[in-house]
């Protein structure tokens, strides 16, 4: 039997299983892999510097602020948790369930963990998944984001942005990040009334598996400079 099982490996997850497994032995870290193929997966889901107008007001952070890669930290929680001692698993829980020695975990392939306890750090999908016996009544709002493409020229260029956010509206631009299929690219986002609340597994699957919501399109390009 493991000591504790962490059932989620997104930033939550894979920092969780890093901090228990300095603390003891017996530490489970267990979630799927980001899918290769987002439209085949059925499982879950973890421009130019803006021109404001003269007289704008805001507030430089330096130093230590700015952003994260996510696909970089939970690679780099995950190994340390794997160098201490946590045993990483690429499985999706199915169902969990209290025993008279601690708890039983369900995977995907059909395997049986045991643990004295669990931790479920699975983020938006907790309660469509169904995995607890209390619904947290969690709120999950899709929301689109653009990826704009920068080429060498303009990667140069850039190099020195920093995070944008504006208070206002929500709307924030993070400098170049190189993703998974090797080029660099802004991204874009804003919240808006328009936010899609999804409420099921397949809401979920769907939304992540789409091209976003074309009423946030029009309120990304309502934001946008000139």
């Amino acid at each position: 039997m493991h000591r504790i099982i962490v059932i989620g490996r997104g930033l939550v997850g894979s920092a969780a299983g890093r901090h228990l497994s300095e603390l003891t032995d017996g530490v489970v870290v267990l979630g799927p892999d980001e899918p290769a193929d987002r439209a085949a997966h059925t499982g879950v889901f973890a421009s130019p510097f803006l021109a404001v107008p003269d007289g704008a007001e805001g507030l430089f952070e330096g130093g230590r602020a700015g952003y994260i890669s996510p696909r970089a930290l939970v690679r780099a929680q995950t190994e340390v948790a794997r160098q201490q001692g946590a045993v990483i698993i690429a499985d999706q829980v199915t169902s969990l369930r209290p025993t008279a020695g601690g708890v039983e975990v369900d995977t995907g392939r059909g395997g049986t963990l045991r643990a004295e306890r669990v931790l479920v750090a699975t983020g938006a999908f907790t309660d469509a998944c169904g995995l607890l016996s209390v619904d947290l009544k969690l709120r999950v709002l899709g929301r689109t984001v653009v990826l704009a493409h920068i080429d060498d020229r303009l990667l140069t260029e850039l190099v020195g942005m920093p995070a944008l956010i504006d208070a206002e509206s929500g709307a924030y631009i993070l400098p170049p990040i190189r993703y998974p299929d090797g080029r660099h690219y802004l991204k874009i986002g804003i919240g808006s009334t328009a936010d899609l609340e999804l409420r099921s597994v397949p809401d979920l699957i769907g939304w992540f598996k789409s091209a976003g919501s074309a009423d946030n399109r029009r309120d990304l390009r309502r934001s946008s400079p000139g």
